[in-house]
């Protein structure tokens, strides 16, 4: 089956029984306005009941890997071969690639080859920090390198079926306002937001722009809008009063799920969610 081709800050992998089982057993074209590492998706699509998708995400850097997979699977897995056999000979040679990380860091961040960007991207998230998907405010990817020992950079064989389970389906980078109108009665919406922040420094965005406490507010009131027109709707979001409060006339649903992505090791391990639905 197909499976997220980066690491994802929030990544749904590890709920995504949980979650796909409170989706309808039927539904017309399936929307994911925050598509993320797409793992939701994934596995739809390999259960064949995402035949007809639409997928977008506000981070264009995100949305162009989606596009070349998609596109021109042959020309990124070539770009993705030779940084696998450069990181390969130069940590042979030096013991590390932080050099080579640094390298093709920089060369993503100023390159307008859109493959080559997207192939970048891809093998920066695998030897990068703790595997973040990190950019700065002018869009520039900048998380640090990390230490991966043995990091799965071309994996081709995922990569063909993620481009196959996205033959068929659209891809827009935009907003999640951008797909109301595109919205209509016995759609399936997925929803996962960067989450309501816990703490302070919960990690809250992954692009240059921010999703604040007013976006959340917002959100809900699109949520109340699509109901309102008939659509399926399942969101995702921290277990906190603030959040029970936005969505209190649904079905809120609690659940575990692991958290993988932080710089503290002790900070790892099951934390609280739950699941809004309206039906």
């Amino acid at each position: 089956m197909p499976t997220p081709f980066i690491k994802f800050p929030g990544g749904k992998g590890y709920l995504a029984d949980t979650i796909l089982s409170h989706f309808p057993k039927k539904f017309k074209t399936y929307f994911e306005p925050m598509v993320g590492g797409g793992a939701i998706f994934f596995e739809l699509a390999h259960r064949g009941k995402a035949t007809k998708a639409w997928l977008a995400d506000i981070n264009n850097n995100l949305v162009n890997i989606y596009e070349q997979l998609r596109d021109h699977l042959p020309e990124t897995v070539k770009y993705l071969r030779a940084l696998r056999k450069k990181h390969g000979q130069v940590v042979a040679i030096r013991g590390d690639a932080k050099e080579l990380y640094y390298a093709v860091r920089k060369r993503v961040n100023r390159t307008n080859n859109a493959v080559e960007k997207a192939a970048g991207l891809i093998y920066l998230n695998k030897t990068c920090f703790n595997g973040l998907f990190r950019f700065n405010q002018s869009g520039k990817f900048n998380a640090p390198v990390g230490d991966q020992k043995n990091p799965k950079i071309c994996d081709e064989a995922n990569l063909k079926r993620v481009s196959d389970s996205l033959q068929k389906v659209q891809l827009s980078c935009c907003s999640y306002e951008r797909l109301r109108t595109n919205i209509r009665k016995g759609d399936l919406v997925y929803l996962d937001p960067p989450y309501w922040p816990i703490r302070a420094t919960s990690f809250t965005g992954y692009s240059a722009s921010k999703f604040d406490k007013d976006d959340h507010v917002a959100l809900a009131q699109y949520f109340s809008e699509w109901s309102l027109r008939g659509a399926h709707l399942v969101l995702s979001n921290s277990d906190t009063p603030e959040v029970r409060k936005l969505y209190k006339k649904f079905n809120i649903i609690s659940v575990e799920a692991p958290r993988r992505i932080n710089s503290n090791g002790h900070g790892r391990g099951l934390v609280k969610e739950i699941l809004v639905k309206n039906f």
